[in-house]
């Protein structure tokens, strides 16, 4: 198979339920990042010891290193995309780390997530090199769109390429 993507590697991609008392118990991965987003529900999350309230459509990307975990403290269910993954360019590696905790996602960040998830399910012809391209178009959105609304950047950020963002 052609090797088109040097940038990412998407490790594992899962839609994952968490029902009432529920806990991911708080774990850290050496090498790899774990992005995981919230379809529906509430959730606490922890991100080396500092707590967040998750709720729909709301991510946060853990980085490897970080320690991290969840707990289903609601009455609903918590749906969840998650999905791991390497980072083998530095450029890019450097952007995330400039990512927020909690991302407030857009609805182009939920359909990419979702067609990550689908691809996953169907596993049609390529469907590894269609999850690694939304893989990077979405980190490369969060990236693009949080710089965005920084107020450092805001005034130049129209006219940047991914390339560009991410440096």
């Amino acid at each position: 198979m052609y090797k088109f993507n040097v940038t990412l590697e998407p490790l594992w991609v899962s839609k994952v339920q968490l029902y009432k008392g529920q806990t991911v118990k708080e774990h850290a991965h050496e090498h790899y990042y774990h992005l995981v987003y919230i379809i529906s529900g509430r959730c606490d999350f922890t991100i080396n010891g500092k707590g967040y309230a998750l709720s729909d459509n709301m991510l946060t990307i853990a980085r490897p290193g970080e320690v991290c975990g969840w707990c289903n403290n609601g009455e609903a269910p918590v749906n969840t995309y998650e999905v791991k993954f390497s980072v083998m360019e530095e450029d890019l590696r450097e952007a995330l780390e400039q990512l927020p905790p909690v991302i407030y996602s857009s609805l182009f960040t939920k359909t990419l997530i979702e067609r990550i998830s689908q691809e996953r399910d169907n596993r049609y012809l390529n469907f590894a090199e269609y999850i690694s391209i939304y893989l990077n178009v979405l980190l490369y959105d969060l990236v693009r769109d949080t710089r965005r609304y920084s107020p450092s950047t805001r005034e130049n950020s129209h006219s940047e390429s991914p390339s560009q963002i991410a440096a």
